[in-house]
């Protein structure tokens, strides 16, 4: 999840979105509809109103498949899965997550890319993968570091999960582990993320050397 700039003034935005919201419904511009709904689950997500978030998100999800516009889609996926996991469903999450990268992915989107690596890092700490956690945390960060568009330290940058990962993965796993995810190419680093069969091997009990 995006970490709140202190400057944003969230209730106002709120109420424009809500009102364009409304306009856009009342000519029947579907393609503003989804947008904006898109906007308004955002902002909600930054608000830390996760469940709100969720169903909004998931309205402008079935509205961008209306559409056909599978950029929007693809967003929208990514949303319902931040909302997912900032309200504790990693399950959900890492389902939507996942499917939001194959589709960036296969559209050779990549700015999305290392926002859902470090998403997914939260989903696998959550869900008790500490190796995998580090590794995709590690990831984002070096696939962010090769494209450059900033998304990626927006999310990786945020306390709460790097002070989770510091105070839960033992020194050597993190070490190795973020070892293995630095060194990952883009492609390397989404195969790891939505492969099973690698999520599976990586959830092995940790024990340290010795």
């Amino acid at each position: 999840m995006f970490p709140r700039p202190p400057d944003q003034d969230l209730p106002r935005a709120r109420a424009i979105l809500e009102e364009s919201l409304d306009m856009f419904r009342k000519v029947g511009d579907d393609q503003g509809v989804a947008k904006v709904l898109w906007g308004l689950g955002n902002m909600l997500h930054q608000s830390g109103e996760y469940a709100a978030a969720r169903a909004i998100a998931e309205e402008a999800l079935e509205a961008n498949r209306r559409l056909g516009d599978r950029f929007g889609e693809a967003w929208s996926l990514w949303l319902v899965g931040a909302a997912a996991l900032g309200s504790g469903n990693h399950v959900a999450a890492s389902e939507r997550l996942r499917t939001a990268l194959r589709m960036l992915s296969a559209a050779g989107d990549t700015s999305g890319i290392p926002i859902i690596l470090v998403e997914l890092a939260g989903a696998a700490l959550a869900a008790g993968d500490l190796h995998r956690a580090v590794v995709l945390h590690s990831a984002g960060l070096a696939v962010e570091e090769s494209i450059g568009t900033g998304l990626g330290q927006m999310t990786a940058g945020r306390g709460d999960l790097a002070e989770m990962l510091r105070r839960r993965v033992p020194e050597e796993l993190a070490a190795r582990a973020s070892a293995e995810g630095a060194r990952m190419s883009l492609d390397d680093a989404v195969a790891y993320a939505i492969s099973e069969g690698e999520r599976a091997n990586s959830s092995r009990v940790w024990r340290p050397a010795g």
